[in-house]
């Protein structure tokens, strides 16, 4: 696979709704005072790892992380932005906490292996996973044998990476939630095959806050 791509797929930073644990989706919430501390601990890591471009979900969360990495390193590097690397969009449940969403909707928390919509305005996984999927492969395309920093959502990189992988929704459930400003490492051609050589590595020199963190959407 000497043509193949390297993606390195960050989740962002902390935001006060993370801390608070409420749901985010596509609202547009900016990092924490931790979160903007997580970013910086991460850089020096990413600058090791050598990324050729810098791409990002558009939400300023995602943006505002891949902004401190990029400018740690060392040499210009493009920063470009992708819609489908946006989080799943979970419609009305948006800045709800669960005890919420469970109340709207009863039998979605013992679910998650179903392909069901995320509020009735929201995105299905399925949905979800295709986009970022359809972004992952044009990456790979675009860059054959060079390293991509993609910073995306915590669920919108799970379920991405599953549907390249080709797992179906349990298995790709099965995988732990990125943590705020962990990384994977993802390998291939835009035509396939796809490797997962890390998933969720955490570096050292992250501060890390779990207590209340929605690791999911």
């Amino acid at each position: 696979m000497s043509d193949a791509a390297t993606l390195l797929l960050v989740r962002h930073g902390r935001t006060a709704w993370n801390r608070s644990g409420r749901w985010h989706g596509q609202a547009d919430v900016p990092l924490d005072e931790l979160g903007v501390r997580q970013a910086q601990g991460l850089a020096p890591q990413i600058a090791r790892l050598c990324p050729d471009r810098v791409v990002t979900s558009p939400l300023i969360r995602a943006r505002r992380t891949a902004q401190t990495l990029a400018m740690a390193l060392g040499h210009d590097v493009e920063l470009g932005s992708d819609d489908r690397l946006k989080e799943v969009d979970v419609g009305t449940w948006e800045g709800l906490v669960d005890a919420e969403v469970a109340a709207l909707d009863p039998e979605f928390p013992g679910s998650p292996a179903a392909d069901r919509r995320f509020s009735e305005t929201g995105e299905r996984p399925s949905e979800c996973a295709a986009r970022v999927a359809a972004a992952l492969r044009d990456l790979a395309r675009s860059h054959p044998g060079q390293t991509v920093l993609v910073v995306s959502h915590a669920y919108a990189i799970k379920v991405g990476v599953g549907a390249l992988l080709g797992w179906d929704l349990p298995a790709t459930n099965a995988l732990p939630a990125p943590y705020n400003c962990a990384y994977a490492e993802l390998r291939g051609r835009a035509d396939g095959p796809w490797s997962l050589v890390s998933w969720n590595v955490e570096d050292p020199h992250v501060p890390l806050q779990r207590l209340g963190e929605v690791h999911v959407v």
